[in-house]
């Protein structure tokens, strides 16, 4: 009861500006994505354009849409790479002109070396029970799925890594629960402001499967910031399951139907003892405050 008194009594008394406010830091993230793909998809047109006209060819729409967006998802890592580097510039240039530190706006502390192998057990047991729901489902349900986990396994190993294991995984953090949740949070309890960030973070996902998987994901890393009180947590698990999914995607590692049905239960189990122990971890160092 006391838990939720307080975070009752830390709630903005008009919920509109933070909600706002982290509605905003979305939007820009929204911005930074079209405007890049945009730009990406203009250049590949014009550049189709020239190399036709060179041989005095008119090249059709249908045709020139189809190359465009064929070279778009063909270059998905750069596209990600650069909307990334976009936002962090703008995010600190905003930083900047309200005199603000950009670490503590974005909720990024330190971490104590200690829970690291804690985040780790949670980021393999959410790599477990996610990627085997998926499995277990019927191929007619996940075709779409497949399809676009091809469009992530585009490019270079070391490329896809950077973009999708790395700057992704920290953009995202630092937009979802580091700005969003952390804005919404304080003009609505804490509950409603993790189930409204991870909706936004399953929105931008795309296909169904995929925003269905990344609004749960999305809550999971929502309650290890919570629990830690830094998105540097949260980077953490986010960067550990994308990098075990770009090195899955890559070499092909075959999902053994053996195990379909005990990967979930093991993922699950792992994921509450790391909860466990991270909400131990936090009463413990409210005991020795």
């Amino acid at each position: 009861m006391s838990e939720l008194k307080s975070d009752s009594q830390s709630l903005s008394s008009n919920p509109f500006f933070p909600i706002m406010a982290g509605l905003g830091y979305f939007l820009l993230f929204l911005l930074c994505n079209v405007t890049v793909t945009f730009v990406i998809m203009v250049y590949f047109g014009m550049e189709k354009k020239l190399a036709d006209g060179a041989i005095g060819r008119n090249t059709p729409l249908e045709e020139l849409s189809d190359y465009m967006m064929q070279k778009t998802t063909e270059n998905a890592n750069s596209l990600l790479i650069l909307y990334s580097l976009l936002f962090l510039l703008l995010f600190v240039t905003i930083s900047a002109v309200r005199k603000k530190n950009p670490l503590s706006e974005s909720n990024l502390r330190g971490l104590p070396i200690n829970i690291i192998p804690v985040l780790f057990m949670v980021a393999i047991g959410s790599i477990l029970f996610f990627d085997s729901i998926i499995n277990l489902l019927p191929d007619s349900a996940v075709e779409n799925f497949s399809e676009e986990s091809s469009f992530v396994g585009a490019g270079t190993f070391g490329w896809s890594l950077l973009a999708k294991a790395l700057l992704g995984p920290i953009v995202e953090e630092l937009t979802f629960r580091g700005l969003a949740f952390g804005r919404f949070r304080k003009g609505i309890p804490t509950w409603a402001a993790m189930l409204l960030s991870s909706l936004l973070f399953g929105l931008v996902h795309g296909e169904l499967l995929w925003m269905i998987n990344a609004f749960f994901l999305g809550i999971l890393l929502c309650l290890v910031a919570d629990f830690t009180n830094t998105i540097l947590s949260s980077i953490f698990v986010h960067v550990t399951f994308n990098a075990f999914g770009v090195i899955w995607t890559y070499h092909n590692v075959p999902f053994p139907d053996t195990l379909l049905y005990v990967f979930p239960v093991v993922g699950l189990l792992l994921i509450l003892l790391g909860f466990f122990l991270l909400c131990r971890q936090k009463k413990l160092k409210k005991g020795s405050l």
